[in-house]
């Protein structure tokens, strides 16, 4: 990963921090949401680099960009595959704040970005392309409806991974509903304790 990517990623986890930070002292509504990086953090983005990087990964899908930490490790990974990341957000605020992050990176070119619904928007983007990860961090509740409206696009051995399965508390039951959910499928599938927790999934 060169220099420059690695710089981006850096000044976005370090204002995370502070985020992090004084929410401690002052409580979570400190900040409106579109101005908060809520980031997938260092492990999990190395993760899904490794991941996407060593499968080869040339058509990525995202749900949920926030200001593109998570866009830019998967972008990495394409860049020197190859590929293309396509991102989805309906916040225009942090659409353009990830936007700015992409160009100072040099990952201009390689992620697009996709203002709206995931599920709506999945089938024009992808076309007859079929995906080779595609990672969800969006809205928990709507985890099910994400995983079925992507699975279709998705070759077999493809990976589906979904963050936020162990932290916060608060998601929990979403994140039950979303397991039970996926195994309905003929899928392979793991929970790791890395970062906020990950269901890596395989479609067999």
């Amino acid at each position: 990963m060169n220099e420059r990517i690695i710089r981006v990623l850096d000044k976005i986890w370090k204002l995370d921090l502070e985020q992090q930070e004084i929410e401690r002292v002052h409580g979570d509504k400190h900040f409106d949401f579109r101005d908060r990086v809520i980031s997938v953090g260092p492990d999990t983005g190395n993760l899904l680099y490794v991941l996407a990087r060593h499968s080869g990964a040339k058509t990525i899908l995202e749900a949920g960009t926030s200001y593109g930490y998570s866009t830019l490790w998967l972008g990495a990974a394409a860049q020197e595959n190859g590929g293309k990341v396509y991102t989805f957000d309906i916040e225009p605020k942090k659409i353009a704040r990830a936007k700015a992050n992409f160009e100072k990176a040099g990952l201009g070119e390689i992620i697009t970005q996709i203002e709206g619904d995931f599920c709506t928007g999945v089938k024009n983007i992808i076309g007859a392309l079929q995906a080779d990860i595609v990672f969800i961090d969006a809205l928990k509740d709507e985890y099910p409806r994400y995983f079925d409206a992507v699975f279709p696009h998705v070759r077999k051995g493809g990976l589906i991974v979904a963050d936020n399965m162990e932290y916060p508390e608060h998601f929990k039951e979403a994140a039950f509903n979303y397991e039970k959910h996926i195994r309905k499928y003929h899928v392979s599938t793991q929970r790791l304790k890395i970062g906020w927790g990950l269901e890596v999934t395989i479609k067999k």
